[in-house]
């Protein structure tokens, strides 16, 4: 009996860490995800805030409003008056939003190993999110 009951721990330890790990992964992408999907939000939010002002809105104006709609995140707010785009080209009438969060995984950082020196390995991803969208003019 106590030969089975050994084995069940010895195969319990060899399964346990890879169970936590993929558990972990899956809570990790879950909440970059759900960042995601947060970010894009505001960051439409925004934009359809600057297409209901008369003229061209400060920085200000739009960075507080997207505030009201990531409050819990630390978001850098980018905001054009006449975006460009993938060719380079204007569009005319338009208004675009760019956020960016670090998204801290459940990764531990990792900022020093031997081999390579101080490098910033895991534990921060940049989520970017833009949306454009016309003027009501």
């Amino acid at each position: 009996m106590h030969k089975q009951r050994a084995q069940t721990v010895v195969e319990f330890a060899f399964v346990a860490p890879v169970l936590i790990v993929l558990v972990l992964g899956v809570l990790g992408i879950g909440r970059a995800f759900y960042t995601y999907i947060d970010i894009a939000n505001a960051a439409r939010a925004g934009a359809r805030f600057a297409t209901t002002q008369s003229s061209c809105p400060s920085l200000a104006a739009v960075n507080s409003n997207v505030q009201n709609f990531v409050t819990p995140l630390a978001v850098t707010v980018a905001f054009t008056c006449t975006p460009t785009d993938s060719s380079g080209n204007t569009i005319p009438n338009a208004y675009r939003v760019t956020i960016t969060n670090q998204f801290d995984t459940l990764i531990p950082h990792i900022t020093y190993l031997p081999i390579v020196g101080n490098m910033d390995l895991f534990g921060v991803v940049p989520i970017t999110v833009s949306a454009t969208l016309p003027t009501a003019s």
